[in-house]
């Protein structure tokens, strides 16, 4: 994880991790190695795009961003 997997226990931010249809990074993956890493943070699961799910499905990416923001 990029040398900072030890340190993902520290964050006390609010913490949302999105996971995508991408099977480099799957949601399993992504939940085990950083999302129980942080206290209360949230996985995100956009089903369809692939690594860039800001450029692949922008709707679907603003739609999740605007209930992050509004929770």
């Amino acid at each position: 994880m990029g040398g900072f997997s030890d340190r993902l226990g520290e964050i006390g931010a609010s913490t949302h991790v999105v996971a995508t249809s991408d099977p480099f990074l799957p949601p399993a993956f992504l939940q085990a190695a950083v999302v129980d890493l942080i206290d209360d943070a949230k996985l995100h699961i956009l089903d369809g795009p692939g690594h860039y799910p800001m450029s692949e499905t922008p709707d679907a990416m603003v739609t999740l961003l605007r209930e992050i923001l509004a929770s």
